[in-house]
């Protein structure tokens, strides 16, 4: 699929005698070839059969897909250039690869260049999502997998670690207000690993081993960690550099600013350095709100490049979603559990602010406030108040 986005001819080959035809075929005909062989049907013997001869002038470019690189050791011929690429093949490995075996041919190189500043090239990049907001997970798998990229889910911190343990990504995206285990922490724990450093963590929390298996898989590697979060404050971005995370975007996510984001670290294969850039989301307050499900509609495919089809069932589990933090964040006023009200709370702030609603946002970032610090307030007035005046988007929920 990669190689199709390049615009580049790809033929599929699944037999070692199909391989070694279609490799002389080009040779005959004087013509350059790039393969991709998974390790199975590439060995020493094959090597010697399919070196290019001295008057191809078109060199022979083969990737060896292995799960072993020391493969690459005995990859060595007149007449044709091989790599290692380390299964399971990440975007970002095998894109860096291309280019740097096509760095002499100047055609493919230019189109595999030229690729790169497109947006089809962005695909696929296996990302996990960190955030614990419903909404948010829904809006953001919705934009990713709609760019052709594979999105895997933990709502928390330590659920992400066990996700890095049992397999590879080449993005990660952290909320940093998250139960059980927070972003930074989470991301302080990842650093701290990929170094190869001594890590501690709470006996229950390190399950069947956990920090052995995520050593050996992370250990001198460095994932790119965006952090995605409403925390804004410049010290707050400076709390997330000191963390090792690589860029701060804030939330609402502006969707052009995101992709840049995105292609930064996926697309072009950058070596990601945690310079603890902040990447705002723009002037809020001048964008006019939603105040009825129409101007939601429009909202969300201006915004996000939600499509007519998209809408629907995304407003209808984000109502779903809105209503039952409100239902818990009442039930929690009125029993005065001031811990689950901020919880509540939380997930209110972060989905509000999500659907452009920032009236109702601030409402849910003040109540959430004065709730960690155990104020007395009219939470349950307020809470009514909040509902009432998201009547419009609850209302069809509700009935």
């Amino acid at each position: 699929e990669i190689l199709l986005r390049f615009n580049l001819p790809v033929e599929e080959v699944k037999e070692r005698n199909e391989l070694i035809e279609r490799i002389k075929e080009a040779n005959n005909e004087n013509k350059g070839l790039l393969l991709l062989v998974g390790e199975e049907l590439l060995d020493p013997e094959l090597v010697e059969k399919v070196e290019s001869p001295a008057n191809n002038e078109n060199k022979l470019l083969c990737i060896c897909l292995s799960y072993d690189p020391s493969n690459s050791k005995w990859c060595a011929g007149d007449g044709i250039t091989f790599h290692c690429v380390q299964k399971p093949v990440l975007q970002r490995s095998l894109v860096t690869t291309l280019l740097h075996l096509c760095s002499d041919y100047g055609e493919d190189s230019q189109r595999i260049e030229n690729g790169e500043e497109k947006a089809a090239f962005s695909h696929p990049a296996s990302v996990l999502l960190v955030e614990d907001t419903k909404v948010n997970q829904e809006l953001m798998c919705t934009i990713l997998e709609r760019e052709g990229h594979s999105v895997a889910v933990a709502d928390n911190g330590l659920a992400a670690l066990q996700s890095l343990a049992h397999r590879e990504f080449d993005l990660v995206l952290m909320d940093i207000q998250m139960p059980v285990m927070d972003g930074l922490t989470t991301t302080a724990i990842i650093r701290a690993l990929e170094e190869g450093k001594l890590v501690e963590m709470p006996e229950n929390l390190n399950v069947g081993g956990l920090l052995d298996r995520l050593s050996k898989r992370l250990k001198g590697k460095r994932i790119p960690i965006i952090a995605i979060t409403a925390h804004a404050f410049q010290e707050e971005v400076e709390r997330s550099m000191k963390a090792g995370i690589d860029i701060h975007l804030t939330k609402p996510l502006n969707i052009k600013e995101f992709r840049r984001v995105v292609s930064r670290f996926v697309i072009k294969s950058e070596e990601p350095s945690a310079t603890g850039e902040k990447c705002d989301s723009g002037d809020l307050d001048k964008k006019e709100q939603p105040r009825t499900l129409d101007e939601l509609r429009s909202y969300l495919i201006n915004e996000y490049g939600f499509t007519e089809k998209e809408t629907p069932a995304f407003i209808s589990a984000a109502a779903r979603s809105i209503n039952e933090n409100l239902d818990k964040s009442q039930e929690a006023a009125e029993k005065g559990d001031y811990k689950a009200l901020r919880v509540s709370m939380h997930s209110l702030k972060g989905a509000l602010g999500s659907l452009g609603l920032n009236d109702a946002m601030e409402s849910a970032r003040r109540l959430e406030a004065l709730a960690r610090e155990e104020k007395e307030h009219a939470y349950s007035q307020e809470i009514s108040e909040m509902r009432e005046n998201l009547r419009f988007l609850l209302k069809p929920e509700q009935e």
